[in-house]
């Protein structure tokens, strides 16, 4: 499977599913059964923030309403 441009559930899946292949060393396992845990890691924290920073985007729009009203622009 090419990872070129893969998503990063992507990457994370073919690591977990490759960690518990029989031909892979016990080295190898852990490092890519770490990799893929450090990958949903970053997921969900991405997710989080990308969460936190649209409801941060619409308290600044409402925000910006109060404040301004419909003033688009120049002098009022």
């Amino acid at each position: 499977m090419p990872l070129n441009s893969s998503s990063p559930e992507t990457v994370r899946a073919a690591c977990a599913r490759r960690c518990w292949d029989d031909d892979c060393d016990d080295t190898s396992r852990v490092l890519l059964e770490s990799a893929a845990d450090t990958i949903r890691g970053l997921i969900d924290r991405t997710c989080s923030l990308a969460k936190q920073l649209e409801a941060a985007e619409c308290e600044v729009m409402l925000l910006r309403k109060v404040c301004y009203g419909s003033q688009k622009g120049g002098a009022a």
